[in-house]
């Protein structure tokens, strides 16, 4: 939504929305690697005994 507002309705883009854009990307980035770190640990624990 925060794309197709910018490139085609062409939305001018403030500093406080681009913060929050890379803010929201960078916790799911986060939340997205911790999960996979949590299951490749969970799924090595079980092939080891």
């Amino acid at each position: 939504m925060f794309l197709l507002a910018i490139f085609l309705y062409g939305e001018p883009i403030q500093g406080a929305k681009l913060l929050t854009f890379a803010c929201i990307w960078l916790a799911l980035a986060l939340f997205s690697l911790e999960g996979w770190r949590r299951s490749r640990r969970q799924r090595l624990a079980s092939q080891a005994g």
